[in-house]
């Protein structure tokens, strides 16, 4: 079966890891990859070193917005990458097409109208609260996917919001989980090279926030909370890793840098930008924080359950059918500062607590989340999909890993 993988930027982060990973582990034997995406940017780059054809299509400019003018010129951009990839499809000719975004899943659905390829929708993100997600949902309606795949429970609730809970007959929904390997744990001489790189004594505690640098993610809440905590722990040190990578401009960047300045944590916060050693990193913390405002199924936590570190989040989206609170991590409300300083400080103060946190959570996940596990139903939604003998499967919603134990 040839499918086609779709991405609307050639830039990679979570999503786009997901991606590299069903690329690396699909069955060959069974399924024929190639990828379309815009060619600059790492994913082709990292696509070719698992020797997947790749073909160019011009990056997606569309973000929800409330301005008149930034609508109008990402219409624009919808309707001319929407030509091009139907071009590349008619190219390609593939019998499935997996389009690994609500965005992507948008153009790939209005660009081959008419076509008879069935279409998988991979959807990594909770809808916004937005006016356009409502269209996004009549839009589904009036050309539906063959499945929409979503990584946790609360994403598939957010998609279909009340329109589509109306219609469920008419949209298919497949809830799978993203899936993690079993990271090794850092020997103690890679977390005191880290803690040499970064100019960090090895008797500081040492915590840690990874992605993208947006307003979404907290990092400026969490920076307030940390100058208090630190009132607590004096000790008490804080990476920041990632980048602006998918917004335009560096003012949050500034305002975050601003702030680190005016609380004078100059010398107990580190920038760190865009790097290729997170799991080496993530592995020498003492507590992973995600001070998310929404999420869905995030990699980031995975991987740091994975790699022994107890994970700090908020309970948002799908994290607390990932996290059980004071089981295998720290659930706190968003937004509630005091809550999120005593979610700081009490694992750390604790540490039998952090041990069994960081153990209860590797164990979960490497359980729960294998990547065989995902790969085997991921290839099986590719095969129902575009089988005509095999009923569709209906919609299911699974079982919280806290509910099976």
């Amino acid at each position: 079966m040839k499918i086609l993988f779709y991405n609307h930027t050639g830039q990679v982060s979570g999503a786009e890891r997901v991606l590299l990973l069903i690329l690396s582990r699909l069955n060959r034997g069974r399924f024929e990859a190639v990828l379309l995406s815009p060619g600059a940017g790492q994913l082709q780059k990292e696509a070719r070193t698992l020797n997947v054809p790749c073909a160019n299509v011009d990056q997606l400019n569309a973000r929800f917005t409330w301005r008149i003018a930034a609508l109008i010129r990402y219409f624009s951009s919808f309707v001319s990458t929407m030509g091009q990839v139907r071009a590349r499809v008619r190219e390609q000719r593939p019998e499935l097409i997996h389009a690994n975004s609500v965005r992507a899943g948008l153009v790939i659905s209005a660009a081959t109208v008419g076509l008879g390829i069935p279409i998988v929708w991979h959807v990594h993100d909770l809808l916004p609260q937005h006016p356009l997600s409502t269209c996004i949902r009549l839009f589904t309606l009036l050309l539906p996917p063959v499945r929409i795949v979503v990584v946790a429970n609360a994403a598939a609730e957010r998609f279909k919001g009340k329109l589509l809970r109306q219609f469920s007959r008419r949209v298919d929904f497949a809830v799978l989980y993203n899936a993690v390997e079993a990271a090794k744990l850092n020997s103690t001489s890679t977390s005191a090279s880290i803690r040499k790189e970064l100019r960090l004594r090895n008797s500081d505690r040492l915590i840690g926030i990874v992605g993208n640098l947006s307003p979404v993610k907290g990092q400026l809440e969490l920076i307030r909370a940390f100058a208090k905590a630190r009132k607590r722990i004096p000790n008490l040190a804080l990476l920041v890793v990632g980048s602006t990578l998918f917004n335009r401009g560096d003012g949050y960047q500034k305002q975050l840098s601003a702030e680190v300045r005016a609380l004078g944590l100059d010398h107990c916060v580190r920038f760190l930008g865009q790097r290729n050693d997170v799991p080496a990193i993530m592995g020498a913390l003492d507590l992973l924080v995600m001070n998310s405002r929404s999420e869905a199924f995030p990699l980031v936590a995975l991987e740091g359950m994975a790699a022994g570190v107890p994970v700090l989040a908020t309970a948002v989206g799908g994290l607390p059918e990932l996290i059980t609170h004071e089981k295998n991590g720290w659930l706190v409300p968003f937004g509630d500062e005091e809550k999120l300083i005593d979610g700081i400080v009490s694992p750390l103060e604790q540490r039998d607590l952090s041990a069994q946190l960081a153990t209860q959570a590797r164990r979960h996940v490497t359980r729960t989340f294998p990547v065989h596990k995902f790969m085997t139903r991921i290839e099986a939604i590719y095969t129902e999909t575009t089988s005509k003998s095999v009923p569709a499967v209906r919609e299911h919603l699974v079982p919280l890993p806290s509910e099976t134990g």
